[in-house]
Formats: structure tokens, sequence, C-alpha cells
């Protein structure tokens, strides 16, 4: 299976479910073709083993069989934001991870993350609703109003918030058939998909989002649930990594 930039994903029998051991071995061995790349993709491998470390056991379907299939039907995800189970201490532990991931692998933005920390701190009791806004919206304005730098705290929370979708998907992802998975979003929680693995002999492009899924889904997408902005306004995680800054 092959995925967007020539990695191959070798192991993932469904091209919408790849594991997070999957997604690192092939991320090396792409780093070891292509040096230019090599630094985003050591940062990027130390943010999802960061993740994979705070995987938790997955919910109960929070949606019957009949009410996954309605809503599929109407072209809407799973998922909506409120609905998404997250252990707030648990979150919390893991934007300071990564943010200390991210500061350890570029120094000059050691000063914008540890305002971030600060910040996220003093909020540490309202983190649940911080994460909402951004699912809803794909930023933080609190944040931003309060000086922060935008596109890190965004990609904070995105990487933090990647094991809470996927326990939710683990639980979800039976109740969605394989057609859903080619509409260009992801059906679990509306996002966009970083990773498409090509089907053999038709070459049709399938979701591969390393955030959300059972076993691994999106890489970096525009927020879930901002289904109001224009996708190509949001960049990948990818991106961002390689530009922040």
């Amino acid at each position: 299976m092959v995925t967007e930039g020539g990695i191959s994903l070798a192991g993932a029998n469904n091209p919408a479910i790849v594991s997070y051991d999957d997604i690192l071995l092939a991320l090396k061995q792409e780093a070891e073709k292509r040096p230019d790349l090599a630094d985003a993709i050591r940062l990027y491998c130390a943010l999802l083993e960061a993740e994979a470390r705070a995987e938790g056991t997955p919910p109960a379907a929070a949606l019957s069989a009949r009410e996954a299939g309605d809503r599929l039907g109407e072209g809407r995800s799973l998922l909506s934001p409120e609905a998404l189970q997250v252990d707030a201490a648990r979150l919390a532990e893991l934007c300071a991870e990564i943010g200390f991931t991210i500061a350890q692998h570029r120094k000059e933005l050691v000063k914008p993350l540890a305002k971030i920390h600060a910040w996220l701190y003093e909020q540490r009791q309202r983190i649940g609703a911080l994460a909402v806004e951004y699912l809803r919206e794909g930023r933080i304005r609190e944040g931003e109003e309060a000086g922060l730098h935008a596109d890190l705290l965004s990609l904070i929370f995105r990487e933090a918030l990647r094991p809470f979708l996927r326990a939710q998907a683990q639980a979800l992802g039976p109740q969605v058939e394989d057609s859903h998975w080619y509409r260009g979003f992801c059906p679990i929680c509306g996002g966009e998909p970083d990773f498409a693995a090509l089907q053999p002999g038709n070459g049709q492009r399938g979701f591969s989002a390393r955030a959300v899924t059972a076993s691994g889904r999106s890489v970096g997408r525009p927020a879930p649930f901002a289904r109001t902005r224009t996708r190509a306004s949001l960049p990948t995680t990818r991106a961002r990594i390689r530009s922040i800054g």
C-alpha cells in the first residue's frame, strides 16, 4: 500500500487503518531516503511516539448502528466535539509533552512554546472547553488574544487530541462501511486525511488518517468539525512542522 509521498505502509489490510508502529517504521525508512526531510520526520516521529504512549482503552460506541448509518447517509461525521470523551488531566499532560517535544527539536521555538505552556497551565481547569473550541473552529481564540503563537497552539492541540479521537474511532469504526472512506473527509471526525492509500489496479485514493481511527488516522489535517472553513486554508501538520517559526 502506498501513501501520498510514496511511503509504503505494508501490513495495513484496510487503507483507513494504519498502526502507529507501521507509520513510524515507514516514516523512518523514508527519512533514510530523504535527508532533506529527515529533521522534520524525526520531530514528527517523536510526536507520534508521545501520542502512542497516551492511548487509552476505547469507550463503548456512542451511536447505534442505525444512528451511525443515518448520520453517514446525510454526509455527516459520527462524532461531535461535545461527544468526544476527553480525560482533562491526560490531555493537559499530553499538551505539555507535545510542547516539550517540539522545543527539543526546534530550539528557536523555545520562547513561544514556554509562553504557551505557562498559559495552558493557567487554563488547565478549562482544558476540556478549549479542546471543544479547537475541534469546532480549528483555533483557540483566547490564546491568540493572549498573544500566543497561533499555529503552535493549534499544532499542540491537534497532536494532543489524536489519542482521544483514535479511542473513539476504535468504537465507531466498525459501523463505517468501506465506501465512506473515499469521500475526502473522515467519517468519524469530519477531518481531512494527510495520508492517502492508493488502491492497487485502479489508483483510487482512500482515506488513511492517523489521528482518528482505530489503528491510525490522520497525520495532519484540518481540525475535525471545522467544516465551515475551507480545507485549503488549514495546512497539514507536516507543512506546519516544516514552516512554523
